[in-house]
């Protein structure tokens, strides 16, 4: 039998051994504190500093053959005063892009038709479209030689500017067509990824219209007179405004 001496001196050695195990364990999670708080990693920053985004640049010009490069011209197509039926006058655009970013289309149209004479445009007929390309359809690569192709009976087959089906395009069937559609010249076949105007005024192209006076035009248009403007577009995508017709030959077929 223990007296009450004896369990007062065992309880008291109990708390002690509590106590000290207590402590103990303290001093392990004091310690694996103090362990964690020394642990060190290297590290270092750099900075990417002045990012900037600049966009490109995109400037069409034209110039015909008695005005210079520039933002415009007036009167490419001009006849002689004495035009007669039967005659034929042919004019041309060369085109450059001065910026700093290649132009992979080019769309032209026709607008603003004006007569002086009612039905002149209708014996107007647009009789030659040639355009130019460097791409060289042998090596099928992008060349340094500029190649004109005619692709009048293309537009005829193809465009449907002829409206009536008679084998002409009048000057009127032109821009009646040019309300809807636009011709459009690439460089190379599609997939070519090749600019039609190349960046910095680099490789200038050129499009020549030709127009036949009607031979069989009566006295009616004597001394008459008709006008149109001609907008040329370029961009990077076909599928940009001006909308085009699908099936708008380019590229010499």
């Amino acid at each position: 039998m223990i007296g009450p001496q004896r369990r007062k001196e065992g309880d008291e050695m109990k708390k002690g051994n509590v106590t000290v195990l207590a402590s103990v364990l303290m001093m392990v999670v004091v310690a694996m504190a103090v362990g964690a708080g020394t642990m060190a990693y290297f590290d270092d920053t750099e900075t990417s500093s002045g990012n900037t985004f600049t966009a490109g640049t995109l400037d069409l010009q034209i110039k015909d053959a008695d005005e210079d490069w520039g933002d415009g011209v007036s009167s490419t197509w001009t006849t002689p005063t004495d035009w007669a039926p039967g005659d034929y006058f042919e004019a041309w655009i060369e085109m450059r892009n001065i910026g700093s970013i290649g132009v992979t289309h080019i769309r032209v149209r026709g607008t603003n038709l004006l007569e002086g004479t009612a039905g002149f445009a209708d014996h107007i007929f647009l009789t030659t479209v040639i355009y130019s390309e460097y791409y060289d359809y042998g090596s099928h690569q992008a060349g340094n030689t500029r190649n004109e192709y005619n692709i009048t009976n293309a537009i005829v087959a193809y465009y449907g500017m002829d409206s009536n089906s008679d084998g002409k395009i009048t000057l009127r069937e032109f821009i009646t067509w040019c309300e809807s559609y636009s011709m459009l010249f690439a460089e190379g076949p599609w997939e070519s990824g090749v600019p039609y105007l190349s960046p910095n005024g680099a490789k200038p192209q050129i499009l020549r219209l030709g127009f036949l006076f009607d031979p069989a035009a009566d006295n009616t248009y004597q001394g008459a007179q008709a006008s149109f403007d001609l907008i040329i577009w370029a961009g990077q995508s076909y599928e940009q405004h001006p909308p085009i017709a699908f099936w708008t030959p380019s590229h010499g077929y």
